[in-house]
């Protein structure tokens, strides 16, 4: 189980407690097939498309993003349409630094903002984010343009975006890896980035993870009664104990933030989704 799939747990689980919801992927850094088009059987697109009850799906696309950002600020609807398809622009906008994370935000601000009357169409939104990489360029994003830039339309958008993204009682990153040491190094890594960025973190979710606690010092217990003998389970039994000890320290390392759990289950998704919507359920009830 990866990112998409604890995405789409979350999702689903929010809109089944009654909150209109929407679900998003941000397609960045030449991104391959929806990770959720197959599963919800609805093509991927910009625009929001509803797939069950209290729950809606967009994919975030950068060109779709600035596109609409230009017909902002230039009242030429079908002009603006037709240069951002251009051959000349589309090659200097996939050239520019940072422009695909700027219309991806923008894209995402639209949604976010949008109303039925004084209400937000949407009371919760759920973002799958790509790799840690693109993941911190999308959440510095804010911080870097405005040093640059503090003024104009770019500028208004993204103090919008950074007010969402920083306050702690609208927004949190949950962290997914998976309790392997390069795994673990870069899920801190990410969470750090993300702290510097100032953008909260309501979790970590470490997967392939044991289903039942292991105790402390098993490993050495295991590796004193074994020996050198080979024993039939002993490497699933080590590797249980290894992966508790890992996320133990993990525990330890971030603390005060919540680490949960959750075993892989292949070819079983309503499982894994369930396996997620305890920590899901437990979290908005201490956020009310």
């Amino acid at each position: 189980m990866g990112r998409s799939t604890v995405a789409l747990a979350l999702a689903r689980s929010l809109a089944a407690q009654g909150h209109e919801t929407l679900l998003l992927e941000a397609a960045i850094g030449r991104p391959g097939p929806s990770a959720f088009a197959a599963r919800l059987e609805r093509p991927a697109g910009p625009d929001a498309q509803r797939m069950g009850e209290r729950l809606s799906y967009a994919r975030l696309e950068p060109r779709f993003g600035q596109e609409l950002f230009l017909r902002e600020v230039i009242p030429v609807g079908p002009l603006v349409h037709a240069a951002v398809h251009s051959k000349a622009l589309a090659r200097l906008l996939d050239a520019g630094p940072s422009l695909d994370e700027l219309g991806v935000m923008h894209h995402f601000l639209t949604l976010a903002e949008e109303r039925r009357g004084s209400v937000l169409r949407y009371a919760r939104i759920v973002l799958d984010l790509p790799a840690t990489g693109h993941a911190l360029a999308l959440a510095d994003l804010p911080n870097t343009i405005l040093r640059i830039a503090p003024h104009g339309p770019i500028a208004d958008r993204l103090r919008r975006g950074q007010a969402l993204l920083h306050d702690p009682h609208a927004s949190g990153a949950v962290v997914v890896t998976i309790p392997e040491p390069l795994a673990l190094r870069e899920a801190t890594e990410l969470a750090a980035g993300l702290r510097t960025s100032q953008v909260p973190i309501a979790a970590f979710l470490v997967n392939r993870a044991p289903a039942s606690a292991v105790p402390a010092g098993t490993l050495d217990a295991l590796r004193a009664a074994f020996g050198a003998r080979s024993v039939a389970g002993r490497r699933t039994l080590e590797a249980r104990a290894l992966a508790e000890a890992r996320v133990g320290a993990l525990t330890r390392e971030v603390a005060p933030v919540p680490v949960f759990r959750s075993p892989e289950v292949i070819g079983e998704t309503e499982s894994v989704l369930r396996a997620v919507e305890g920590a899901v359920t437990e979290r908005s009830t201490r956020s009310a």
